[in-house]
């Protein structure tokens, strides 16, 4: 491991000393410490300023001392002091990349691709020449790569490719490439960039890069949409992914964690927002200070839903048929051959309800699906997805875009009205523990109708929730 770390580099040495005689008066005179002074401390302090200026991700230590005052040095000098338990959460381990899973849409089908099949792909396409050389080839050691592609017929329509390093801040590499001849090279695109982005993220927050590629409009436009952001140098799409829900319970953890594994930095505690007006700092690896409007927050580090202090969210039935198909939450996948509709393969996917409901589908606020025992289902939340828009439409003229984001074939038993609600939304997880009924209702989340219809929740109930179903499930 060791030899695996970088070597900090020279730094100037008047610059050093003035810094780290204030990290001592931080860390060591300021509290009283009887060791203030000592040779020791002005070595430990000397030791974090040389890591803090050479921009080093942290200083790893068993001192109690400077753990204590990690916090202090974090927000004033911008060095994360970490312990030897800390690190070792960070060494190489199960990415959570697993080769992919099989799985067939209505003409087309899913499935895990050799090195081989990537190979004679890349080099079919001429755009592809020169920029996707480290894709098609044997993964080097240490380094872990899942492929999948989009078949129809026995012929590929569209690859996806994620290398990830086994270092302890890697960054995931990333190519989508959808053949533009194809009808639907938008929807492979969205299945395989939201698919691998989540594989990057599955274990731990990620650093992402895309290759951009010219000429790749569909790849191009659903990156930018999830949260990619094109590098200066324009060569690659960048993101973080946290690859979880993000909540005041498990905020700081998250972001110390995604600044460790990333370089980004975040606030150590959740702002208390109002999601119109805010704007969260952040710091690049650079030592660039950024700031985003909190409403966006949830695109930059996508997968996430952002449960926002003082925000409200939705709690809303959906039968067991429905969410089978609609969330993937089936305790037992349906087998590769039975084809799913469009909306299971896309990364934004819509819910009908009766139009009453309008009020209570905020944009970018959180939903979560109840599974109803009435159809079968578990009596349970078993997932939670972020809203990103409301409409209400005519039944009889329902948009072509709307139709393939339902897995509803007929809408009409939805609502009595002529109008039907349609409630689009993304970033969507299931519950690793679904919350039961029992527990909705002790804590007043199940209305007064036992979630026959949808709910206002608070955002302390719904973190209750997640805590329950998500936190207490992974932790």
């Amino acid at each position: 491991m060791a030899l695996r770390l970088p070597r900090l580099p020279s730094v100037d040495r008047e610059q050093c000393e003035e810094l780290a005689a204030r990290i001592h008066q931080i860390v060591f005179a300021d509290p009283g410490r009887s060791s203030a002074g000592s040779a020791q401390s002005l070595s430990d302090a000397a030791h974090i300023a040389h890591a803090a200026l050479s921009r080093a991700s942290a200083f790893i230590t068993r001192d109690g001392t400077l753990l204590a005052a990690s916090g202090t040095l974090l927000d004033q000098v911008g060095i994360d002091v970490i312990s030897v338990d800390e690190i070792a959460s960070l060494l190489p381990g199960e990415i959570g990349c697993a080769a992919p899973a099989a799985r067939s849409g209505e003409g087309f089908s899913f499935g895990e691709a050799s090195g081989a099949e990537i190979a004679a792909y890349v080099a079919s396409m001429t755009e592809l020449a020169g920029t996707a050389r480290e894709f098609s080839r044997s993964p080097l050691h240490g380094m872990v790569r899942v492929a999948g592609a989009i078949r129809a017929a026995n012929e590929l329509l569209a690859i996806g490719v994620l290398l990830v390093s086994q270092d302890m801040q890697p960054i995931a590499k990333m190519l989508v490439h959808a053949r533009e001849d194809q009808p639907d090279a938008g929807l492979f695109a969205d299945y395989l960039i939201d698919r691998l982005t989540r594989d990057a993220a599955a274990a731990h927050p990620a650093a992402i890069e895309l290759v951009h590629i010219p000429g790749q409009s569909s790849v191009n436009r659903i990156a930018q949409s999830r949260g990619f952001i094109r590098s200066r140098s324009g060569g690659v799409f960048q993101k973080i992914a946290i690859g979880r829900p993000l909540t005041t319970v498990n905020w700081a953890e998250c972001t110390a964690e995604a600044r460790r594994r990333t370089g980004f930095s975040l606030p150590g505690t959740m702002p208390e927002t109002a999601l119109e007006s805010t704007e969260i700092p952040l710091v690049s690896p650079g030592g660039e200070a950024l700031a985003y409007p909190a409403s966006q927050l949830g695109d930059l580090l996508s997968p996430t839903v952002v449960i926002w202090p003082g925000a409200s969210g939705v709690i809303v039935p959906i039968a067991r048929v429905y969410a089978d198909e609609l969330l993937g939450t089936a305790p037992q996948h349906a087998f590769a051959f039975v084809e799913a509709k469009d909306a299971a393969f896309l990364a934004r996917r819509a819910y009908a309800s009766a139009p009453r409901n309008a009020q209570l589908m905020t944009v970018d606020a959180p939903i979560l699906f109840y599974e109803s025992s009435r159809t079968g289902g578990r009596g349970a939340v078993v997932a939670i997805a972020r809203i990103v828009d409301r409409t209400l439409q005519p039944k009889a003229e329902l948009s072509a875009d709307d139709q393939r984001r339902l897995v509803v074939d007929d809408v009409d038993a939805l609502s009595a009205r002529d109008d039907i609600l349609i409630t689009t939304f993304d970033n969507l997880f299931a519950l690793p523990m679904p919350v039961p009924l029992r527990y909705l209702k002790s804590i007043g989340a199940a209305g007064n109708a036992n979630l026959i219809s949808a709910v206002s929740l608070s955002s302390e109930k719904i973190t209750q929730i997640l805590t329950q179903g998500w936190l207490r499930g992974i932790g």
